[in-house]
């Protein structure tokens, strides 16, 4: 039969394939414009000429097989006389499924060896894909119990998709907005920063490796992705496993609390306390930085140790008091004790205790501050009002004494009770005696406040 391309080409189609019921075939001018098909095209598709003979060819194959189709028929021209084969897939006419159709496209040069058409051979082949091989199921479930995965595919040796669950179709919408269907190359589904990472890894899978990744979506999602191949009890490869882990929310996580450990860090640098952590053993745990600033110890020195090995030996009675009596409340509490420095030396240590639980255990969080300082003030300021509560019990008691016997022989000499000389001297002295009395106690005064100044 000779088909006509356009008003100088035509081409001749072979009686056997004009009337096959079998293989469809399609015969396109240079612009992709269908201009034949034969009766196997209308009985395997169930398009009529009428509904098809002048139509773009695209509108015979689903969208996202356009760029193989183009590029294959770009192979074509190249080559002329070469068929080229492809995979496409063409909706059903009522929009029930797919068909699946391995083609091999041809172009066909006019009597001026010019290309004047392209000729399209086709043999369906969507029992491959959307029929379940007992086989490649068994193995690949087997494999999928194994993994206990979140989302999963199975491509065949020629990276079709065979198999894929849910979860990978829910992914492959939200990444790439489009549904994978049976037949689809896994390089579909790759993001093109990862497209030469992902052809490795494929390649190597198929060679027998399992391969491992971290990748991050376009769409921002992190992901753990693994490939490993899958095979028959036989032996046979039958193609690879593409299996996915969602870790967005663990990469979140991990952000946040390196976020935290920044903060708690720069917290910590900034106390001017030691920070530890005690278990209810009295085991430390955990010391922060500047414990050799701080104290002398290194940290060795001090993770691993109870807590009392570093406390005075009169403060242990009231140290495991006060810890016992934290666990049991469930609250904060301060105490005032004595700590060690690696000299052997010790210092009044203001310990803050809060008190939190982890990985099911209590632990202690504890603030020591160092208030060596402070207790010396306080030592002074008690010695100074210990000095003048006897300066008042002086003022008070024993100055009364030689003011009062003053004061009432002179009340004596102003109302003139003196009758002779001899009470006279008598007064005099008594009065002396009362005044170095007084002097002394002043004496006393004084010299109690110069000691302290």
């Amino acid at each position: 039969m000779i088909v006509s391309v356009n008003s100088e080409s035509s081409v001749e189609v072979p009686d056997y394939l004009h009337c096959s019921k079998e293989f469809p075939v399609l015969i396109t001018d240079l612009k992709g414009i269908i201009r034949y098909i034969n009766r196997g095209y209308s009985i395997l598709y169930g398009y009529s000429p009428e509904e098809v003979l002048g139509h773009s060819a695209e509108e015979q194959v689903m969208n996202f097989d356009f760029d193989k189709m183009h590029y294959t028929v770009n192979q074509c021209l190249n080559q002329i006389g070469i068929p080229q084969k492809v995979l496409l897939r063409k909706p059903c006419k009522y929009g029930k499924g797919v068909h699946f159709t391995e083609w091999e496209f041809t172009a066909i040069p006019d009597t001026t060896c010019k290309v004047a058409a392209i000729f399209c051979l086709g043999k369906i082949v969507t029992p491959l894909y959307t029929g379940e091989s007992d086989q490649i199921k068994e193995e690949f479930l087997t494999v999928i119990d194994q993994l206990s995965s979140e989302a999963w595919a199975f491509y065949d040796c020629q990276l079709k998709l065979r198999l894929a669950n849910r979860k990978a179709v829910q992914i492959v919408k939200e990444e790439f907005g489009r549904e994978p269907l049976p037949g689809d190359d896994a390089m579909l589904y790759t993001g093109g920063d990862h497209a030469g990472l992902m052809r490795d890894a494929y390649s190597r899978a198929l060679k027998g490796e399992t391969i491992q990744y971290e990748l991050t979506s376009p769409n921002g999602r992190s992901y753990i992705l693994t490939i490993k191949p899958v095979y028959s009890k036989k032996s046979a490869l039958l193609g690879v496993v593409h299996y996915m882990v969602d870790i967005t929310q663990v990469v979140q996580n991990k952000k946040q609390l390196n976020t935290l450990s920044t903060r708690y860090k720069t917290l910590l640098d900034q106390l001017s306390g030691l920070v530890l952590i005690i278990e209810q053993d009295g085991q430390i745990s955990f010391v922060s930085e500047n414990v050799q600033s701080l104290s002398g110890f290194s940290k060795e020195q001090v993770i691993g140790k109870n807590f009392l090995q570093f406390v005075h030996q009169d403060d242990w009675e009231l140290s495991q008091t006060f810890f016992k009596e934290v666990f049991s409340s469930q609250k904060p509490n301060t105490l005032a004790i004595r700590t060690l420095n690696s000299d052997q030396t010790y210092n009044w240590t203001l310990v803050k205790v809060g008190i939190f639980e982890e990985d099911g255990q209590s632990r202690l969080l504890v603030l020591l501050i160092n208030i060596e300082e402070t207790k010396q003030k306080e030592a002074l300021i008690e010695d100074f009002h210990e000095t003048f509560r006897r300066i008042a019990f002086l003022q008070s008691h024993v100055v009364r004494a030689p003011l009062a016997r003053l004061l009432g022989l002179t009340q004596a000499l102003e109302n003139c009770m003196i009758d002779n000389r001899d009470e006279l001297e008598k007064f005099i002295q008594y009065i002396k005696e009362a005044a170095f009395e007084l002097d002394g106690v002043i004496h006393q005064i004084v010299k109690m406040t110069t000691h302290k100044d």
